[in-house]
């Protein structure tokens, strides 16, 4: 997860919804971690609280805090399923990409474009707007079609991952590759002009 969130975190405008989701999910993740810990390593847990700001703690220690109750609202069964076969098709792809690093022929996943070919594309399609930042890509596609100018067809399961030099050039900003305008894309124009 901290390895797809993090270019969001960095290159997203301060009021993003996405930005501000990925903040929420590292808040709760913090509230639950240090109350887990509080058993087996309290000095810790006091530390992390310590270092918490004041308007995010229920109680003046770490050492004064409930045990962790999960929440039923966050249940789903539907995209937990969905995100597993999202997290294959990352793996694939992941796989797809690392003879070319380990071969020098590029040096970062950013600096490439993906097109997936699977049986099962349903939930990619549904997730397509999202595909090229879950695989850590500048461009990702679902294609039943080879494209021009591969630099690497795998093929895994029912997947094909063909690899292609990413389109346009690198922004000064979030380093992915897209068509630029004065250094940067528009999704970091967005967020420097917000």
């Amino acid at each position: 997860y901290l390895d797809i969130v993090k270019d969001r975190l960095y290159t997203a405008g301060k009021k993003s919804l996405s930005r501000r989701a990925c903040q929420t999910v590292l808040y709760e993740t913090l509230q639950t971690l240090v109350r887990v810990l509080v058993p087996v390593m309290p000095h810790q847990a006091e530390d992390i609280w310590m270092s918490i700001p004041e308007c995010q703690k229920s109680v003046e220690s770490a050492l004064l805090t409930d045990w962790v109750k999960p929440n039923a609202n966050w249940n789903n069964s539907q995209l937990e399923e969905d995100f597993s076969k999202i997290l294959k098709a990352r793996e694939v792809v992941t796989r797809a990409i690392e003879p070319l690093r380990a071969d020098k022929k590029v040096g970062s996943s950013l600096e490439v474009g993906v097109y997936i070919k699977t049986a099962d594309d349903s939930v990619l399609k549904e997730n397509s707007d999202e595909l090229a930042n879950i695989f850590i890509t500048s461009q990702a596609y679902i294609s039943d079609e080879k494209p021009s100018d591969v630099l690497n067809e795998y093929i895994e399961d029912d997947y094909t991952v063909w690899v292609v030099k990413a389109q346009g050039e690198k922004c000064e900003r979030c380093w992915k590759y897209r068509h630029l305008e004065n250094g940067i894309c528009d999704e970091c124009k967005d967020a420097v002009n917000a």
